[in-house]
């Protein structure tokens, strides 16, 4: 046998990696929270943006993201049954964010 297949082999990362294979289910669960720890802040700005740009300016002018945002606004509101007035996008956005607030405090815990 090769010496250095043998080395490799016993490495220190690859016994660890061993013990670690009954939890796979919860390793990728708590990188999974974790990415989502970090990147679910980033959708609060562009919530914010939206709200800015598309629903208090008086003619929208939407980029692509934006634009995006109101269609799901659109859609969440007429899902409820209400027209795609202004108010009920607000309330749509409101819902959805409450909605990201919980789940990043989960993903946080």
């Amino acid at each position: 046998m090769n010496l250095g297949a043998e080395k490799i082999s016993k490495s220190v990362i690859f016994r660890f990696a061993g013990c670690l294979k009954p939890y796979t289910r919860l390793v990728v669960g708590a990188a999974l929270m974790g990415i989502g720890k970090f990147t679910l802040p980033l959708a609060f700005p562009l919530a914010f943006k939206y709200v800015i740009d598309g629903l208090l300016a008086s003619p929208p002018k939407l980029d692509g993201i934006t634009r995006m945002i109101d269609g799901w606004c659109v859609a969440l509101s007429r899902l409820a049954g209400y027209s795609a007035t202004p108010t009920s996008k607000l309330a749509a956005l409101s819902i959805v964010m409450l909605a990201l607030y919980a789940l990043q405090s989960v993903a946080s815990f």
